[in-house]
């Protein structure tokens, strides 16, 4: 009939499991959540107007992956993370929660043992023994062995931070590619 728009209907994917529409459910929350404007106006929040960038809100394969790997790399340096990988975002403009979510992976319970493992990465590259800890560790005893230790501790969080990135970003960047060629195999066909 001429002037009727047709409404095309899928069928239901039995391939499609429960968890594939609990993941696009949360999805669109989150963006409808994430995209209200009028929670961000730029007399409310600082930084309000920079806060409206859609870059920084955007649910992308890019720009989801590249946040998780800048993310995952600042979250193994010993810098004050929120700070700095706000920066960055501001400057590269790519998802902002995402970014701020893979910092989290070094929180209090974490941080301790990721800092040891990045020493002692850092220790190995330089070629430098590892000085044993005393039978009375105490905050004197770790700034006394700060100026020994800062170099090892720096090159090592550079290089697992760099590898945890790297992973993050190809992990994200192929499971969504993987992800994305699934969906277009097992799609329900139109009858």
């Amino acid at each position: 009939m001429p002037g009727v728009v047709r409404q095309l209907r899928f069928r239901p994917n039995p391939a499609v499991d429960g968890r594939s529409r609990l993941i696009a459910t949360v999805m669109r929350l989150l963006r409808r959540l994430l995209l209200r404007q009028d929670g961000m106006d730029s007399d409310q929040l600082p930084f309000g107007k920079l806060l409206r960038e859609p870059g920084f809100w955007h649910f992308g394969r890019r720009s989801v992956a590249r946040a998780t790997g800048l993310g995952l790399f600042v979250a193994f340096l010993p810098v004050p993370q929120l700070l700095t990988v706000t920066v960055l975002v501001i400057f590269i403009r790519i998802n902002l929660p995402v970014a701020l979510a893979m910092i989290m992976m070094t929180n209090p319970l974490t941080m301790a043992p990721a800092f040891y493992l990045n020493y002692r990465v850092g220790a190995w590259l330089l070629g430098r023994p590892l000085p044993s800890p005393p039978a009375d560790f105490s905050l004197d005893w770790l700034l006394e062995q700060f100026g020994s230790i800062w170099q090892p501790l720096w090159l090592g969080s550079v290089v697992v931070g760099a590898i945890a990135g790297l992973a993050g970003w190809l992990a994200v960047h192929y499971i969504w590619q993987a992800r994305i060629q699934y969906r277009r195999r097992h799609r329900p066909h139109l009858r």
